[in-house]
């Protein structure tokens, strides 16, 4: 009892991958959102609150969300990363709402 058989050989104990860092998620969550808010404040400086970009606004927010769920699908050292960057874009979502509806609102853009 409590022995192991002949010829059994304890392995070592497995743990993380090499070069896997848990800490992309983190950055993913800081660097999406970051990101997300300088490229739609771009927009918004270049074609000013009463310009009309029309759908084209969309397009950097779907290639965001294109990319953040590929590398959250794929397995490796870029998942954490991923899921970072969807966390991102919700909480861009939820502070950006707050910020693009008080601007037009302060434009006059919505009654």
């Amino acid at each position: 009892m409590g022995q192991t058989s002949p010829g059994y050989r304890r392995g070592p104990m497995p743990g993380p991958r090499p070069g896997f860092s848990g800490s992309g998620f983190g950055a993913g969550i800081v660097a999406g959102a970051a990101g997300l808010f300088i490229v739609y404040g771009a927009i918004l400086a270049a074609v000013g609150p009463q310009g009309g970009i029309g759908s084209l606004a969309f397009l950097p927010g779907f290639l965001y969300l294109a990319g953040a769920l590929v590398l959250a699908i794929r397995r490796g050292p870029y998942r954490n990363l991923g899921a970072g960057l969807l966390v991102g874009l919700g909480v861009w979502l939820l502070l950006g709402g707050e910020v693009w509806l008080s601007m037009l609102a302060q434009t006059g853009g919505i009654a």
